[in-house]
């Protein structure tokens, strides 16, 4: 049948397919910073992220298979939408393969595939167009539960836009979280300074010139320290009992590292 006598169903509206979509990934998302967060702090083989990441897109490839077999997935659902061929027909087996393998084409270089739907007529994406289905609604809506659903989708938009935005400032990556760990250990070699120069004057000190001059080579200690901390952010808090160490990574992340003495205590 062709394509242009399929729309006897009223195509799903692009913010309830939008929902859908976060509904049904928020499980795997979940379930997945959980299990690298898990696997982290235990001992594992190398290779581990790669084989993870690769078990959770298979399952999420299945899931999607098994939603386009049965007519819709469990957000589908939930937002009260369907998947059908452009035929009025349910998927079978290979529309249904074919559409969820059509979701690994359209996710990459910012969910491209999914923004066809935003200009076409029918709101089809890419990887409706490249299976043959379109999404439609299964009841008719109110126009202001539409209404409420174009603003819940609005509003989950920007939450996910300004989370990427926010979150890499105030979050460091893997590769912040090795320079921290190495600042740290930078850190705790001026902690052993001070500790020296305490049991040689009677008290810590605020001077980084007096860290320089009792480590025993001035212009090392000045060069080490400069390889990795910003020179005019290093800040030293001292008394007769207590010191605090801080300073800020040169190239990574921007919160400071700080350590403090003479208990062994370390902050990020």
């Amino acid at each position: 049948m062709p394509e242009e006598r399929i729309f006897e169903f009223k195509p799903a509206r692009i913010s309830e397919r939008f929902l859908a979509y976060i509904l049904d990934l928020i499980p795997f998302l979940a379930g997945y910073a959980f299990c690298v967060h898990r696997f982290r702090t235990l001992p594992h083989g190398p290779g581990l992220g790669s084989r993870l990441t690769l078990w959770f897109l298979a399952a999420y490839f299945l899931y999607e298979f098994v939603g386009n077999l049965f007519g819709a997935t469990l957000g589908k659902r939930l937002m009260g939408v369907r998947v059908i061929g452009t035929d009025g027909r349910s998927l079978g087996l290979f529309r249904s393969l074919l559409r969820a393998a059509g979701y690994f084409i359209s996710t990459p270089f910012f969910n491209l595939g999914f923004v066809v739907a935003l200009f076409h007529p029918e709101s089809r994406a890419l990887h409706d167009l490249l299976a043959g289905t379109t999404v439609v609604e299964l009841r008719p809506k109110t126009s202001a539960r539409a209404a409420m659903v174009f603003m819940a989708a609005l509003a989950l938009v920007s939450l996910i836009y300004g989370g990427a935005l926010y979150l890499p400032s105030v979050e460091p990556n893997p590769a912040d979280v090795a320079a921290i760990r190495q600042a740290k250990e930078a850190l705790s070699v001026l902690g052993r300074i001070e500790e020296s120069y305490k049991a040689s004057h009677g008290a810590y000190t605020a001077s980084l010139m007096d860290l320089a001059r009792a480590s025993g080579n001035v212009a090392t200690f000045r060069d080490s320290l400069l390889r990795m901390f910003k020179a005019d952010d290093f800040v030293i808090e001292a008394d007769a009992d207590h010191y605090r160490i801080q300073a800020r990574l040169k190239e990574s992340w921007a919160k400071p590292v700080v350590i403090e003495g003479p208990a062994a205590s370390a902050s990020r």
